[in-house]
């Protein structure tokens, strides 16, 4: 494993690591972490690489009298080989090497198997008891805890005929819209659509993988993007999936407009251009498939049953809530107000 110093084009590898390993809480915005330690004159984040992919890291700093370790975190898949150690052996040669006597380090009370592994690096209990305060306190109440869970049902549609009579046009004064296939999605630019298209309808799934685990997912044979542009601005985007095997079935696998395009009536618009993106591929599809769910907007159903679409499916889940985990921020609103939160 190599070990270095992290740097701004690790961030988002780096949340991801420490969504995966459970170290993210509502409270503690991970981003807002790493940018403090980035401006801190005596703080340092390191990385553990394998492969050019982040698998460890440990944060450490000074705080004028002690040393401090935060942030200690191996990929699942590659623990119980040593990483962990050689992680905290490096935060401790970055501490010691600036003089600082003591190092510290906090383990929630649960935590029981970390406890056992600082034991064994020699690392002690304190006869004390940890206080803290807010200086700057966090944007919401923390409403929601770990074990908070979401209700959701996903519905199954699928379109097998061409209307040619849901033809939608956008509205008038938006006749400077231009929908434009990426042939080359950026890492960067997805993470940019789908978190603020998908913010207020808990899509989670995409932020907690690394970029290179993305890279590979907007880059699988069959995958299409496509952006609506309206005034020079990006408004929405689709993206499908044309099945290199099944050719018979095309997918609308995501889909959606940019909070300030929302209201406008270009849902609709979009969507159908989705729809005949799909009919036109070269794979010649018979049926088109698409899933919405009950944290969706209140009209996604409606207006899928409007374009043709049929549900043949519905499936019942219950997932932690992305807001109680970190990985989303807790004061979103949902889209879905009702949604049945336990």
């Amino acid at each position: 494993m190599n070990i270095k110093k992290a740097k701004f084009d690790n961030i988002n590898d780096l949340i991801s690591l420490w969504h995966g390993c459970g170290l993210s809480r509502p409270w503690n915005d991970p981003t807002s972490d790493i940018m403090l330690a980035f401006n801190a004159k005596e703080c340092e984040i390191f990385i553990g690489e394998i492969n050019s992919n982040i698998m460890a890291s440990a944060m450490c700093g000074f705080d004028g009298h002690r040393g401090w370790i935060y942030y200690v975190a191996v990929d699942e898949k590659h623990r119980k080989l040593g990483y962990s150690k050689q992680m905290v052996a490096a935060a401790e040669q970055y501490l010691k090497s600036h003089g600082y006597p003591k190092i510290q380090l906090m383990i929630r009370n649960d935590n029981i198997n970390v406890q056992d592994i600082y034991a064994k690096l020699v690392y002690k209990k304190e006869d004390c008891v940890l206080m803290s305060k807010w200086l700057k306190p966090p944007s919401a109440e923390h409403k929601y805890n770990a074990d908070t869970n979401l209700n959701v049902v996903i519905t199954y549609l699928k379109l097998t005929n061409r209307h040619m009579d849901n033809e939608f046009e956008l509205p008038a004064g938006m006749n400077n819209a231009i929908l434009t296939h990426v042939s080359n999605m950026d890492v960067g630019f997805f993470r940019y659509l789908y978190n603020n298209v998908g913010e207020k309808y808990l899509w989670w799934e995409k932020r907690i993988i690394s970029d290179q685990e993305l890279f590979k997912y907007i880059n699988r044979n069959g995958m299409e993007f496509h952006i609506l542009n309206i005034g020079g601005m990006p408004a929405g985007f689709i993206e499908l999936y044309f099945d290199p095997v099944i050719k018979d079935t095309a997918e609308i696998s995501c889909f959606g407009l940019l909070p300030n395009f929302i209201g406008k009536k270009i849902g609709s618009y979009l969507l159908n251009k989705a729809i005949n993106i799909c009919w036109e591929h070269n794979n010649k599809p018979q049926k088109i498939l698409l899933e919405t769910c009950t944290l969706d907007h209140p009209m996604a159903l409606l207006n899928y049953q409007k374009s043709g679409f049929k549900i043949f499916d519905k499936k019942s889940i219950t997932i932690k809530d992305p807001r109680s985990r970190g990985i989303i921020p807790r004061d979103i609103i949902l889209a879905q107000p009702e949604a049945n939160i336990e």
